[in-house]
């Protein structure tokens, strides 16, 4: 199962909250976003990431 799959699926569950999904990934092309938003992330991150950037996230 890829990640878009794994985001997708979760999106579909019925649960409380929301999950924060963040896509890390060597494709940053404005497709490759587009097919991240689509799928249900909140973020997209390309490698290499810089660590601040994530833990600002995950903040």
């Amino acid at each position: 199962m890829s990640g878009y799959e794994v985001a997708l699926r979760l999106r579909e569950l019925v649960m409380s909250g929301r999950p924060l999904l963040i896509a890390l990934t060597g494709y940053g092309q404005p497709e490759d976003r587009a097919r991240t938003r689509e799928a249900g992330f909140d973020f997209h991150l390309v490698k290499p990431a810089r660590p601040e950037e994530i833990l600002n996230l995950l903040q």
